[in-house]
């Protein structure tokens, strides 16, 4: 019964009391969710920008040296979990250069090191679909049409 009752009241957007905090569920999450929707559009605009830039640098200069590296870091972006992602530049870019801060969310600098953190996957996989798509593309009938015209 419980739990029933926790669910229906869940329903409701009434999540009850934190024991830690001693305030209401619900507040503390509505007033943590402009931070949540900054930091998930930072992450968004840098996988877009990355992965769409990567990618056809990527199929431009197929099978040379540049794809090799630009395909290397987009299957390491895919393959590597997010938080060991989010462990190594935080120690390495944070910790020991010092060039972020290591936490908090009070200046634009708080936010670019979490953003390209969450970034970093979906920029890989934007990266490999962009590159895959262009080769498919440039392969076309009309686009060697186009340069034998030229």
């Amino acid at each position: 019964m419980q739990f029933f009752r926790y669910v229906g009241n869940a329903l409701r957007g009434d999540f009850g009391t934190s024991y830690r905090l001693n305030r209401n569920v619900t507040s503390i999450i509505l007033e943590a969710f402009p931070n949540t929707i900054k930091l998930a559009v930072c992450s968004a605009v840098f996988a877009w920008i990355i992965g769409i830039a990567a990618g056809m640098t990527a199929a431009i200069r197929q099978n040379k040296i540049i794809d090799r590296l630009f395909m290397g870091a987009a299957l390491m972006g895919v393959s590597m979990p997010v938080f060991m992602i989010a462990l190594v530049l935080q120690y390495s870019l944070a910790f020991k250069l010092k060039w972020f801060p290591v936490s908090g969310y009070d200046s634009i600098a708080c936010m670019v090191l979490p953003a390209v953190v969450l970034g970093w996957n979906s920029a890989g996989s934007i990266a490999r679909m962009t590159r895959s798509n262009v080769l498919e593309v440039m392969q076309d009938d009309y686009i060697r049409t186009a340069r034998q015209k030229a």
